[in-house]
């Protein structure tokens, strides 16, 4: 005799997805899936055009949310994936490209000159990289505001992207950063630390979404 094994029920979150794909929120070929990247905590990674996550990051912070704030960190990771650029990335990769060639051959391009670009081109390619990805941060957090003030009527998106700071000061340091992040963040101070990171200041973000969103008659 078969035993008939039940579906797991879909999570609120893979719900609320669903949901804003049918009103075209979401591209409608887009996936949700979860990640195995500790690092992460939600990205919508523009090269595989899927919106990632980790169980961890689920059940620490997305499950604390309301539907609303759900809403609003699903659509900002969707504007990375429509509104963001892939230039950022292009940056990165060529850099990694040429320290791993310097790093394996110092003798075929000479210490100094490896040592000159750790401490030179580094720190240009990562100031190349800031801006635009410091922008786009921003335009992400427009694109959820937006489609959370005309579609569900939020007439302060502002206050859902408070909620998820609060929520993730509250939660994610103390779990997964400690656990996973604390050596490599440590390592990562002593090479770049004296930069500032390229996610815009908590109070600059609200404040975007105030001038930009709440208080624009258009």
């Amino acid at each position: 005799m078969k035993l008939l094994m039940s579906k797991p029920e879909p999570s609120r979150l893979s719900n609320l997805f669903k949901d804003l794909q049918q009103r075209k929120l979401i591209d409608s070929h887009r996936k949700l899936e979860l990640s195995r990247n500790p690092v992460i905590g939600m990205q919508g990674n523009k090269l595989s055009k899927k919106i990632l996550y980790t169980e961890k990051f689920d059940n620490t912070v997305l499950t604390e949310l309301d539907d609303d704030t759900l809403r609003f960190v699903l659509l900002h990771e969707e504007g990375h994936i429509q509104k963001g650029s892939l230039f950022s990335h292009a940056i990165l990769s060529t850099f990694v490209i040429i320290f791993i060639a310097l790093f394996y051959y110092p003798f075929n391009f000479g210490w100094p000159l490896w040592f000159f670009y750790l401490l030179i081109g580094f720190p240009l390619s990562y100031r190349i990289m800031y801006i635009p990805m410091f922008k786009e941060e921003l335009m992400a957090d427009l694109f959820a505001a937006e489609a959370m003030k005309k579609e569900f009527h939020v007439d302060q998106p502002s206050v859902l992207l408070q909620k998820l700071f609060s929520k993730a000061d509250e939660k994610l340091y103390q779990n997964q950063s400690k656990k996973y992040s604390k050596l490599v963040l440590l390592g990562l101070l002593i090479l770049f630390g004296f930069f500032p990171g390229y996610h815009p200041p908590d109070c600059t973000r609200i404040s975007n979404i105030v001038e930009k969103c709440e208080n624009s008659f258009s």
